[in-house]
């Protein structure tokens, strides 16, 4: 039996409601001419992105432009082989961040994800070859916020910089 299956203009056709082998064939026919801006967008970032490519936004709190956020998510749900958004910022607004994380588009690393704990900095003073006492790591860590370039800055500056009283925190160091 034969099935008679409506046919679909190719003016019909969405990055949502086909596969990316019917853009190929669009594209190997009529060239890019034949799409409009966002399949053509698609079709680009996900036929010529071969290794990782990382794009990265920094001070994404500064964006105000709700477009802008509906066409990141986009971009995250086409899941797009090698391609991976890293916005950096302060906080995080207009974005379905819990949303995006259950589809597992998203993962999101906070402040404390980062800040080094004072078992970490003791194990980062042993490779480099220091000998800091407990009770100093805790300081060192302490005065850092746990950041490690300014555990790093300490090591590398005068050589009793970890043992001199600089101050109560970071920023009188």
């Amino acid at each position: 039996q034969q099935h008679s299956y409506p046919r679909r203009r190719s003016s019909d056709l969405s990055i949502h409601d086909g596969h990316r082998g019917l853009l190929r064939q669009r594209f190997l026919k009529g060239g890019l001419d034949s799409f409009a801006d966002h399949e053509a967008l698609e079709l680009l970032l996900y036929y010529t992105i071969s290794s990782p490519f990382f794009l990265v936004i920094d001070d994404y709190h500064l964006l105000e432009c709700p477009q802008t956020v509906d066409f990141l998510c986009a971009l995250a749900g086409e899941r797009i082989p090698n391609l991976h958004v890293l916005l950096l910022t302060r906080e995080i607004r207009l974005l379905p961040e819990a949303d995006l994380c259950q589809k597992g588009l998203a993962c999101v690393i906070t402040q404390e994800d980062l800040r080094f704990q004072p078992q970490e900095a003791a194990a980062y003073f042993a490779l480099l070859g220091l000998t800091v006492p407990q009770e100093e790591v805790r300081r060192i860590v302490r005065l850092t916020g746990g950041w490690i370039s300014g555990i790093y800055l300490m090591t590398r500056g005068d050589p009793g910089l970890l043992r001199e009283n600089r101050g109560p925190s970071i920023h009188e160091l």
